[in-house]
C-alpha cells in the first residue's frame, strides 16, 4: 500500500507541475485534452509524456524499512529486513554498544559504554572514530538535532554532551539528571531524556533549560520513541510496561504484553511500534497496540533505529512522504522538453500549441 501511494504522489508532483507550466490541464490524474476528445487526435508528444510519467512512477523504489538494533551482550550491531530475517552489520571498535542513532546522511553513530567513544559507521559499515574520552564517561544515549548536531546521554557522568558535525564537544546539561539513557527530540525541538536511576523522563529546551515532564508510572525508564502525533513512548525496564505520555505529560500504559525489561523503542513508517526486549532477548512489534514477536533468539538487546531500503533514516514517525525519486526528475526533464517541443510544432504536428481547438478553449478559459 505504501508503494501505491508513493506511485501516486510520483505522478501527482509532476502533473501538478506541468499544470502550472501550461502543458497540461489540472484534473486527477490529470488531462491534456478535454474529455470528450478522443485518443487517436492526441499529439505524440503527449502520448510520450505520459509514458515517460507512468515510467517513473513504475521505475519509483518501494521503500521498505530496515531495522538496526545495537546488542549490548556480543557488541555488534545487527540489521533486520522488514521479514525479521536478521545480519550482522557492523561489529568492529564498539564495546557494549548502548544506543544507536543515524545523521541525516545515513550514516550510523553508536554509544560505545565500556571504551567511552562514539564509533561512526557509514552506510557500506566502514567505522571510524567520531568522538572518544575527554567528556565521554559510559555513554548511553544518542539523537541528533535538525542542524545535525548530535547529542549524548553520559551515564557515567550525568551529563549531556552535544556535538558539532566536526565532533567538537560542549556541555549542554547537567542538572536534574542521573544515569541519562536515551534521548529523543520532539518536533519544536525540544531534547528528553530517560533519566534511569531517578525515574523521570526530562525535558530540556535548546536552550539548555530542563523540567520533569513526566515520573508517574516509571521504573527505570531506557528507551524512547515519538509518534507522528507527538506523543511519546517510554521503554520500562524496570516495570516491563511501554507507557505512552500525551503532549501534556499524561501517562498511560500503551502495553505489558509480550514486553519483558524493554530497552529501545523506534517506529516504523507505517506506524508500527518495535520494542527490544532484555529480558527475554526478542523484538516484540507492535500494531495498534496487538503484539507479535518480530525476532527472536537475539544476543540481549539494546536500541533500535530504522532506515528505509535507502539508506535514510525515518524521521517523527511514521516518516513524511518520501521526496521525489531521480525517476521524478527524469520524467519532469523529458516532459518539459517534450512540452517545448510541441510548443514548436514537433513531432509529427504543424499547429502550435495555441492553434489547436482545445488549446484555444483552455486559452479563453483562463482569460475568462
Amino acid at each position: 500500500m505504501a508503494a501505491v501511494f508513493y506511485c501516486i504522489r510520483q505522478i501527482r508532483c509532476v502533473g501538478e507541475l506541468l499544470a502550472a507550466h501550461g502543458l497540461v490541464r489540472r484534473g486527477f490524474p490529470f488531462q491534456t485534452q478535454p474529455p470528450a476528445a478522443k485518443m487517436k487526435d492526441t499529439p505524440i508528444a503527449t502520448k510520450m509524456l505520459i509514458g515517460a510519467l507512468v515510467l517513473a512512477a513504475s521505475l519509483a523504489p518501494v521503500r521498505g524499512d530496515i531495522l538496526y538494533s545495537a546488542f549490548y551482550n556480543n557488541s555488534t550491531i545487527e540489521k533486520f529486513t522488514s521479514g525479521g530475517v536478521g545480519s550482522t552489520f557492523a561489529n568492529s571498535g564498539i564495546s557494549g554498544p548502548q544506543d544507536i542513532a543515524f545523521d541525516s546522511a545515513g550514516n550510523l553513530y553508536v554509544a560505545s559504554y565500556n571504551n567511552n567513544t562514539i564509533v561512526k559507521f557509514t552506510s557500506g559499515g566502514v567505522s571510524s572514530v567520531f568522538a572518544s574520552g575527554g567528556s565521554l564517561s559510559n555513554p548511553c544515549g544518542l539523537a541528533f538535532d535538525s542542524a545535525g548536531n548530535l547529542y549524548v546521554a553520559n551515564a557515567g557522568g550525568n551529563t549531556l554532551e552535544k556535538f558539532t558535525t566536526g565532533g567538537v564537544g560542549s556541555l549542554f546539561a547537567s542538572s536534574g539528571l542521573s544515569h541519562p539513557c536515551d534521548l529523543a527530540f520532539d518536533s519544536a525541538g525540544n531534547l528528553y531524556v530517560a533519566d534511569y536511576s531517578s525515574n523521570t523522563i526530562e525535558k530540556f529546551t535548546s536552550g539548555g533549560a530542563g523540567s520533569v515532564f513526566a515520573n508517574s508510572g516509571l521504573s527505570n525508564p531506557r528507551g524512547l520513541a515519538f509518534d507522528a502525533a507527538g506523543n511519546l513512548f517510554v521503554a520500562n525496564y524496570g516495570g516491563s510496561t511501554i507507557e505512552k505520555f500525551t503532549s501534556g505529560g499524561s501517562g498511560s500504559v500503551f502495553a505489558s504484553s509480550g514486553v519483558s525489561s524493554p530497552v529501545g523503542l523506534a517506529f516504523d513508517s507505517a506506524g508500527n511500534l518495535y520494542a527490544g526486549n532484555a529480558g527475554n532477548s526478542t523484538i516484540e512489534k507492535f500494531t495498534s497496540g496487538v503484539g507479535s514477536t518480530f525476532a527472536s533468539g537475539l544476543a540481549g538487546q539494546g536500541c533500535l533505529a530504522f532506515t528505509d531500503n535507502t539508506g535514510h533514516p525515518l524521521a517523527l514517525p511514521p516518516s513524511a512522504a518520501p521526496e521525489p525519486s531521480p525517476c521524478f526528475a527524469l520524467a519532469f526533464g523529458v516532459a518539459i522538453f517534450l512540452g517545448f517541443r510541441r510548443r514548436q510544432g514537433s513531432f509529427g504536428s504543424t499547429q502550435t500549441l495555441n492553434e489547436r481547438p482545445w488549446n484555444r478553449e483552455l486559452a479563453s478559459s483562463r482569460l475568462a
